[in-house]
């Protein structure tokens, strides 16, 4: 039997400005689904490893 993710609606325009915290709930096994109307736009998926800090600095530093 396979487990259930979680899964979470939020309108768009509810989660401006919970953005990191969004992902993080997607790092942590939680499926989020951005939507407006109703309809689905964007969906965060629970990821099978998580990043270290150093692959998420820019390739290229600004300067």
């Amino acid at each position: 039997m396979t487990r259930a993710i979680p899964s979470t609606f939020i309108d768009i325009d509810d989660a401006c400005g919970q953005f990191e915290a969004l992902i993080e709930r997607a790092l942590n096994g939680e499926t989020i689904v951005l939507s407006r109307a109703g309809i689905p736009l964007v969906r965060l998926e629970p990821c099978a490893a998580r990043p270290d800090d150093s692959s998420l600095a820019p390739a290229h530093p600004a300067g």
